[in-house]
C-alpha cells in the first residue's frame, strides 16, 4: 500500500509491503532499486528518517518523493523515470492516482511521451502562470480507461466485427455504450479534496486573527476595527464581491442624507448592509438582570436594530433613483456592465458578547435574534467564533474520510 504525507518540506512515499519484506531487504544491500506499480524507482539513498532495517520491521519504508521549493513540491525525477521537471502546488491533496492509472500506467511518463519535447516542466496548480491547472490534470487522469471500460471496448469491437457472420449472445456495442454514457454522468471529483488543506488555513488563519483582536480590543479605533471585521466577514460570506464604506444615501422624508458604515454587494448586484460595533469586553448583549421575568436588549442593541431598520426603509423608498446614484458612484469599482440594485435589503448587526451568558438569557437572546431575522442577522463575536470554529472542524472530518 501506498501512502503520502507532507513532513517539514517533504513529501514523503510511504510504502507499506505486503507479506514477506526481504526481497526488499536484499535489493538495497545490493545497491539495487525497487520498482512499485511499474512507476516508482525508490533507491536506498531515497529512503527518509531511520534505516531501512528498522523501518521494514514495521513494515512501513519512508521516501523523500519531492522537497518543497517556495509553492511547489518539486520531484525526483529519477524516481518517477521522467525527464520533465514536475512541480505541484504545496496546498493540493496528493494522491496515488495523480502517478499510477489502471493496470500500473505510470501517468507521467505517459503524458511525457505524448508532450512536445520543447516543453521542459509539468508546473500542477490553481494560478494562470500553472501550465497544467488541477482541473484539467484530475479530468485527465479520472479518464484513463478502467480495466471494465478495456473489457466492453474489446467486445464491442468484436461484435462490430462478428454480428454480420455469427450470432453473438448479447449486443455488445449497446452495453459499451451505455456503460460509457453512465461513465460520463458520475458525480465529478470533490472539491473538497483539492481545496481543503487551503481552506482549514485560511479559516485557521481568520480565527486567530479575530481571537487577537478580542484579545487586544482597546488598541484599536472604533473606525479601525470596523474594517478589520468587515474584512473577515467578506471571507466567511464569500458571495459577496465588494464592499463600500460610508455610503451617503437619502431619506427621502426629510429630506436629508444619510450615511451607512458599510455596504456590501453580492455577484448578482444585491446590495446589504452592515452594523458593527466593538465589544467593550465581556460586555453582555442582554441585559443581566430580568424585567418581568425577561432578559431584554441593552440599549445598545436596541439601538442598533433601530438605526439599521430606518436605513432599510430609507434604501427601499429610495428605489430606482437610489440605483442609478449608487450606480454613477460606483460603477468604476464594478465589472463592466454590473448593475447594483435596491431589492429589499438584508442586515447584519455584528456586536457584544454572549459567551459568559446564562440559559436563560441565551435563551431570550435567541428569541430578539428570530423576531427580526426577516431583515437583521444579530451575530455577536462568540457567535463568530463558534462559526469558525465548526467550519475548520468540518473542513478537518472531511479531510480525514
Amino acid at each position: 500500500m501506498i501512502k503520502f504525507k507532507k513532513i517539514d518540506n517533504l513529501l514523503i512515499l510511504s510504502y507499506s509491503p505486503e507479506g514477506d519484506t526481504q526481497w526488499i531487504k536484499q535489493r538495497f544491500e545490493n545497491d539495487e532499486p525497487i520498482r512499485l506499480n511499474n512507476t516508482f524507482i525508490l533507491r536506498k539513498e531515497n529512503i527518509y528518517g531511520r534505516n531501512y532495517n528498522e523501518q521494514l520491521e514495521e513494515y512501513q519504508i519512508d521516501f523523500v518523493l519531492a522537497q518543497l521549493d517556495e509553492e511547489y513540491y518539486c520531484f525526483d525525477t529519477e524516481i518517477l523515470d521522467i525527464e520533465l521537471l514536475l512541480y505541484i502546488y504545496k496546498d493540493i491533496k496528493i494522491d496515488k492516482k495523480f502517478f499510477v492509472a489502471n493496470r500500473n500506467i505510470s501517468v507521467f511518463r505517459k503524458i511525457e511521451n505524448i508532450i512536445n519535447k520543447s516543453e521542459e516542466e509539468i508546473r500542477i496548480g490553481i494560478s494562470k502562470e500553472d501550465n497544467l491547472p488541477i482541473d484539467v490534470f484530475l479530468k485527465a487522469i479520472n479518464d484513463f480507461p478502467t480495466s471494465t471500460e478495456l473489457k466492453h471496448y474489446v467486445n464491442m469491437r468484436l461484435d462490430v466485427i462478428l454480428k454480420d457472420y455469427l450470432e453473438t449472445d448479447k449486443d455488445y456495442e449497446s452495453i459499451y455504450h451505455k456503460y460509457m454514457n453512465d461513465k460520463v454522468s458520475k458525480v465529478g471529483e470533490n472539491i473538497y479534496d483539492i481545496i481543503d488543506e487551503y481552506e482549514i488555513t485560511k479559516y485557521q488563519t481568520i480565527l486567530n486573527k479575530l481571537k487577537k483582536m478580542l484579545k487586544d480590543e482597546d488598541k484599536y479605533s472604533e473606525s479601525q476595527w470596523g474594517i478589520e471585521i468587515i474584512q473577515i466577514i467578506r471571507l466567511i460570506y464569500p458571495k459577496y464581491i465588494a464592499v463600500f464604506e460610508n455610503v451617503k444615501i437619502r431619506d427621502v422624508y426629510k429630506p436629508t442624507n444619510r450615511y451607512l458604515d458599510f455596504m456590501l454587494v453580492d455577484a448578482n448586484g444585491n446590495i446589504d448592509i452592515v452594523e458593527i460595533k466593538k465589544p467593550f469586553g465581556t460586555k453582555s448583549i442582554v441585559t443581566s438582570s430580568a424585567y418581568r421575568d425577561n432578559h431584554v436588549p441593552t440599549r445598545e442593541l436596541s439601538g442598533s436594530i433601530m438605526q439599521i431598520e430606518k436605513y432599510v426603509f430609507y434604501l427601499n423608498k429610495w428605489g430606482k433613483k437610489g440605483e442609478d446614484e449608487l450606480n454613477t458612484k460606483y460603477s468604476s469599482y464594478l465589472p463592466k456592465d454590473f448593475q447594483i440594485k435596491i431589492t429589499n435589503p438584508s442586515a447584519l448587526i455584528i456586536m457584544g458578547r454572549n459567551h459568559s451568558m446564562n440559559a436563560k438569557q441565551t435563551e431570550d437572546f435567541e428569541i430578539v435574534k428570530r423576531k427580526y431575522k426577516n431583515v437583521i442577522d444579530i451575530l455577536t463575536y462568540d457567535d463568530l467564533v463558534n462559526r469558525l470554529q465548526n467550519t475548520i472542524e468540518m473542513f478537518i472530518k472531511s479531510k480525514d474520510k
